[in-house]
């Protein structure tokens, strides 16, 4: 029984030492590693990215340009007028003179059949030369054939017949035959004159 009590005062002895030890241990980190104290700092202010207000003005005022025609030349008007003289900076384009219009519109009216039927749906046939001067035929959507010399008037724009070429050329390949019409259709320009377009229609070319 003696010997049973000194094994438990014995093993209390031991727990408590232990515990002291322990102690001791975290008491002493504690003061060689001190708790860590948390620092507030401000928050540092924002940069301006677009610079100041006045950077900021210079920059949208490069990126966006407006062209302003005051002052400026109209690209649409010719640098030397018929006169032989430079054209005045700033003037306006010149309106059609309703007396060019009107004698337009006489020049279109149809006065033959040939003249009511669109040049592109006109067929060079055949191209003949008769008492010096070279006579063409042309042919209809109905397979009708007209009869053309200088000077007759085709198409529904007004057109006249200007030329009638009938050529044969030597080639690498051969004798080339150019067979062509030459067709002239007036219009008011821009300065409201009285001008024309010239229109070829040419026969399939042919090498033998």
């Amino acid at each position: 029984m003696v010997r049973v009590k000194q094994k438990r005062r014995s093993s209390f002895v031991l727990t408590f030492r232990a515990i002291l030890t322990l102690f001791v241990i975290v008491f002493t980190v504690q003061l060689a590693y001190p708790g860590t104290t948390v620092v507030y700092k401000e928050a540092r202010p924002k940069k301006d990215l677009a610079g100041t207000a006045k950077d900021q003005a210079e920059i949208e005022k490069k990126a966006v340009y407006v062209y302003d025609p005051i002052g400026k030349t109209d690209p649409f008007i010719p640098f030397i007028n018929k006169a032989g003289t430079k054209a005045q900076k700033g003037l306006a384009r010149p309106k059609r003179a309703p007396k060019m219009e009107a004698l337009l519109m006489k020049l279109k009216e149809a006065k033959t059949e040939l003249q009511k039927i669109e040049m592109s749906q006109l067929t060079l046939t055949a191209i003949v030369r008769n008492e010096g001067k070279n006579l063409a035929m042309v042919s209809d959507p109905k397979g009708r054939g007209y009869l053309l010399e200088r000077g007759t008037l085709i198409g529904t724009n007004g057109g006249v017949v200007h030329e009638i070429i009938s050529e044969d050329k030597e080639t690498s390949f051969g004798i080339e035959s150019i067979r062509k019409l030459i067709i002239k259709e007036p219009y008011v320009n821009r300065q409201g004159n009285l001008d024309y377009n010239f229109i070829e229609k040419e026969m399939k070319k042919m090498a033998y």
